[in-house]
């Protein structure tokens, strides 16, 4: 039997290099302690994307549109639709703040912006309103029949700090003068206080109401109203399948500090 003695070390002792004594490095089996599974990460589309916009008012350019009234027979000198001195009475907005053909929204920022294909500045959405240009509206009333009131597209009303839902379609409205036709102005919001809307016209006071037929649906809507129900679509590509993908608008929120941004939400559209 061989005997082995403690070993004693010494102050100073200096152990021996193993470095060459084995030529494997020493491993970890994970699969001593658990089962590691591989996941394979990918990107998803997002169901909602919010995007800021920048709302520009396009003012009518082209204002030479005439209008003419025959009254009982007699013709009246024909005026012009949007000198402010045909108009009759003040309406709620200055009538430059009405004769407004388009709101543009332009591309302000997001989150997401690596998915969007916009720069600063680039047109998201034109909200269009109803105006007259180059045109002559003829219109007759006849002494003792209960003529239909005719309204007729004027612009949009907009001007810094009005809230979505009366940056809206306005309508013009003639009537006879003192030897002259004029003219006065109300909004879509006025006239659906009074249970008249575009193509379902309807009657106020025993009288029909008749929007013009050129009028379209998205032009009567508030801006608002249009953002709500999808005017503004946006094309997202998934960066992982090259998909293409609409989002349409599905709401929008306007931040009180910053009245000419808007917060608007887009979702995404199943199918496309």
């Amino acid at each position: 039997m061989k005997i082995t003695y403690p070993l004693i070390l010494t102050e100073g002792y200096d152990a021996p290099n193993t470095e060459q004594s084995t030529p494997d490095l020493a491993k970890l089996d994970s699969q001593d302690f658990w089962h590691v599974k591989s996941v394979d990460f990918q990107f998803t589309l997002p169901d909602k994307i919010i995007i800021q916009a920048q709302a520009e008012p396009v003012p009518l350019k082209a204002k030479t549109a005439q209008v003419s009234l025959l009254a009982q027979g007699k013709p009246l000198p024909s005026q012009a639709l949007y000198d402010p001195a045909t108009l009759s009475h003040h309406f709620t907005y200055e009538p430059e703040d009405c004769q407004i053909q388009a709101i543009r929204l332009k591309y302000h920022g997001s989150e997401w912006q690596s998915l969007l294909p916009f720069n600063p500045g680039d047109l998201i959405y034109e909200k269009p309103f109803r105006v007259q240009e180059n045109r002559v509206i003829h219109e007759e009333h006849n002494q003792g029949e209960t003529s239909p009131r005719r309204l007729y597209g004027y612009g949009g009303a907009y001007k810094a700090g009005l809230s979505l839902n009366q940056i809206q379609q306005v309508y013009s409205e003639l009537f006879e003068g003192i030897n002259k036709t004029e003219i006065t102005l109300t909004s879509s919001s006025q006239w659906h206080e009074r249970g008249v809307t575009p193509f379902n016209n309807g009657t106020f006071h025993q009288q029909h109401i008749l929007v013009e037929s050129q009028l379209t649906y998205e032009q009567s809507l508030n801006l608002g109203a249009a953002l709500i129900e999808g005017y503004a679509k946006v094309k997202v590509q998934d960066p992982t399948t090259q998909d293409a993908f609409v989002y349409t608008s599905s709401g929008v929120t306007q931040p009180h500090d910053s009245p000419n941004i808007l917060l608007i939400t887009f979702t995404k559209q199943q199918g496309e």
